[in-house]
């Protein structure tokens, strides 16, 4: 019963997330809103949990509500404009962090059956590599978005210098080390 509960606020942040979109796109940021409608098609693959590797439990439940709430709260960032104030050039610092938090999760949640009988500094390893091969998926995402995005549509350009993509970097796998070591706390308690 309660996993009913979980899927229907799953159901509802989407729909948020989607009305944020929609707004992006209605008040002319079109941009924020394609970047928006991205990361809501992502999380659809989330209905269909053997496609992200993951098993129905409650834990599973609570990382997919934790990363749609991500979602959702870095859309309302995005349309608001506070991405690109001077004064909040830092608000990507934390989103940067649960992103990572989020996937190393992720990667704790589908490799943790396989790994059990191996070291913790094994998985540890696995799951950052995890992290990182993401974080350096999405910098490159960015860079190609600022080539195109940028020169189209006068989109602010989302990496300004190599010390903000590395900056974004290690706060992914700051993320992810929190991740692993929640998940593998509980994973000991249990």
């Amino acid at each position: 019963m309660a996993s009913n509960y979980f899927k229907l606020f799953s159901h509802a942040i989407r729909a948020a997330t989607l009305f944020v979109a929609l707004a992006a796109l209605y008040t002319g940021r079109g941009s924020a809103g394609i970047f928006i409608l991205v990361t809501l098609a992502v999380t659809l693959l989330f209905m269909r949990r053997d496609l992200v590797l993951l098993e129905e439990s409650r834990a599973t439940d609570w990382w997919e509500l934790f990363t749609l709430l991500l979602f959702l709260v870095n859309a309302l960032l995005l349309l608001s404009g506070l991405y690109y104030m001077p004064k909040l050039f830092w608000i990507d610092i934390p989103m940067h962090f649960w992103g990572g938090l989020v996937v190393g999760m992720w990667a704790w949640l589908v490799f943790g059956k396989e790994v059990s009988g191996r070291s913790f500094f094994y998985t540890w390893i696995l799951v950052l590599g995890v992290v990182a091969l993401i974080g350096v998926g999405w910098e490159f995402f960015e860079w190609i978005a600022d080539r195109v995005l940028s020169q189209w549509y006068a989109f602010p350009r989302n990496q300004p210098n190599i010390d903000d993509v590395l900056g974004d970097l290690v706060m992914d796998l700051l993320g992810g080390v929190a991740g692993v070591l929640l998940l593998y706390k509980k994973s000991k308690q249990s």
